[in-house]
């Protein structure tokens, strides 16, 4: 079936979204989501100071949501307590909800 003139494709458009944060402590108590790498260990190896910077990239949709269709975003521990003494994080667009806690 052809498109036509008509047609104009949009691709997603890509955002960076930053996490900081100091004063982590705990065995995997922060995994990088897609790799299941232990970030505490990986910051841990990092000269000091120690401190470390996740800067992943979500696609937004046409309509500016995230790829999950506007799902709110959740930071949680995963397997084990931790302390974070400071969290920041930067958007490039609003959310409706979100939501930090510990599990």
């Amino acid at each position: 079936m052809p498109f036509g003139k008509a047609f104009v494709y949009q691709a997603p458009k890509r955002k960076k979204s930053e996490v900081f944060w100091s004063g982590l402590t705990g065995p995997n108590a922060v995994l990088a989501a897609d790799t299941n790498r232990d970030l505490i260990a990986w910051v841990k190896t990092l000269p000091a100071p120690q401190f470390g910077t996740l800067a992943p990239f979500f696609s937004i949709d046409a309509g500016g949501n995230i790829v999950t269709n506007g799902t709110k975003p959740v930071i949680r521990s995963n397997n084990g307590s931790f302390t974070a003494t400071s969290i920041l994080l930067i958007a490039e667009q609003a959310t409706r909800q979100t939501l930090i806690s510990a599990v």
